[in-house]
């Protein structure tokens, strides 16, 4: 890597809000920037410009007609890559875990105290047009609360 592609790496980096200190400092180790390029494989590209000041229309026309074949390249290269699959999950693995939820579920079956779950997600605010201050529980909203609380101790 020549010393102008490196210091077009370093202008991208400060303009990437990298601080000074830290590009002066990989400027002072040239070589271990290019080490870390080529494990990369290339320089980042450069940020786009944020600004179109001073640019006439055709130049801004331009500028968006070569991102648009800049991003149809990349699509292209993309459909040329071969497909990938995620790594397939282990069979037996798979069979154990299933076992061990249906063992669960015949468990739970042959339980004769109801299976309660709640799922509270939460409210932003209350839902009743009736004031919180003369709000009361309803017993058939809680039965087990209601019974508990109709039991004699």
């Amino acid at each position: 890597m020549s010393a102008p592609d490196l210091e077009a790496f370093f202008r991208t980096a400060l303009s990437l809000g990298m601080p000074a200190h830290e590009v002066d400092r990989m400027r002072r180790d040239p070589q271990q920037v290019r080490s870390l390029i080529a494990a990369r494989g290339s320089l980042p590209s450069p940020p786009p410009l944020n600004s179109l000041e001073g640019r006439t229309p055709d130049e801004i026309a331009d500028m968006h007609k070569g991102a648009i074949e800049a991003a149809r390249a990349n699509l292209a290269a993309e459909r040329e890559r071969p497909q990938r699959f995620p790594p397939a999950a282990d069979r037996t693995s798979t069979i154990v875990k299933t076992e061990q939820m249906r063992a669960q579920m015949a468990r739970m079956d042959a339980d004769p105290r109801p299976q309660l779950s709640w799922n509270f997600m939460g409210v932003s605010k209350h839902s009743s047009s009736t004031p919180l201050d003369q709000l009361k529980p309803s017993a058939s909203a809680f039965p087990s609360l209601a019974l508990s609380l109709l039991a004699p101790s």
